[in-house]
């Protein structure tokens, strides 16, 4: 199996090629004699469910551990 990284720099993204990752410069961009780059590491995009979702989904919980008590 291929191993998989955990980002592509921008030149490869921008080829849709396969980047191996290395650092500073990986093995296509080096080969190919363009600039590489690696973005910053995004921020994570989840955002914390609001108190009333989490009041249903607790509710809900409360509901099933009822049914299997019973």
């Amino acid at each position: 199996k291929r191993k998989r990284i955990a980002h592509a720099c921008e030149a490869c993204r921008q080829r849709k090629s396969r980047c191996d990752g290395s650092r500073p410069t990986c093995d296509l961009c080096e080969e190919l004699g363009t600039p590489c780059y690696y973005r910053e590491g995004a921020k994570s995009s989840t955002v914390a469910p609001d108190r009333q979702s989490f009041n249903r989904l607790e509710n809900r919980l409360a509901d099933i551990e009822a049914l299997l008590q019973a």
